[in-house]
């Protein structure tokens, strides 16, 4: 939390997976059209998602109150286009080259390694993020068909050939709320101890 050799972004992309467990791409290369304040839910487009069975449906997932707060923060960038119109960048955590192009995630992998490499923190890359979200929603007991839901896993039974986009909203947010309350009871209990434990969310 306090590490200044981090960008606020990286520092929030990180935030994001771990609230998420979505993939580092995924949550790095968010798009506000990609999130509908009225209905709080990221719809991540088919274009954007990789899973070993395509689908022509977006993956839409519950936005919670910490993630609301996360991606609200992030400023809105105004830039002028070829034709010298001026509109906000589409991207919601900008690269430096292009406003309208991510944050490039290799350069998230890098700062992570610069971050352990000055830190007591253990090695990790940001990927394995995700499979560290599964196994402790799996501890607290998310039941397994949601957590798959929630992260997106190719579906291998017959209810995949109906699910519909929207399905399971509720049991997703559900499972993210009580995802959420317990990384808040994980870090209250490290900021406690005044030691910052990483490790306590970190690889599995």
């Amino acid at each position: 939390e306090h590490y200044d050799g981090m960008e606020p972004a990286m520092k929030d992309i990180l935030r994001l997976l771990l609230l998420t467990g979505q993939r580092v791409q995924e949550v790095s290369g968010m798009q506000w059209a990609e999130i509908d304040w009225e209905t709080m839910l990221w719809s991540i487009p088919p274009v954007r998602i990789k899973t070993r069975k395509k689908r022509n449906e977006p993956h839409i997932l519950p936005i919670t109150p910490m993630m609301e707060e996360i991606i609200k923060r992030q400023p809105v960038i105004q830039y002028a286009d070829r034709l010298g119109k001026t509109r906000p960048a589409k991207a919601v955590f900008s690269g430096r080259n292009d406003p309208d192009k991510p944050l490039e995630w290799r350069s998230l992998s890098r700062a992570v390694n610069r971050l352990c490499e000055r830190s007591e923190i253990q090695k990790f890359s940001p990927r394995q993020i995700r499979g560290t979200v599964k196994s402790h929603m799996a501890r607290i007991k998310v039941m397994k068909e949601i957590r798959d839901r929630i992260q997106n896993h190719a579906l291998t039974d017959i209810a995949d050939t109906h699910y519909d986009a929207h399905d399971y909203l509720d049991e997703k947010q559900a499972g993210l709320m009580k995802w959420e309350r317990e990384l808040k009871r994980i870090v209250r209990i490290s900021n406690e101890s005044h030691i910052v434990d990483f490790r306590s969310v970190g690889p599995t």
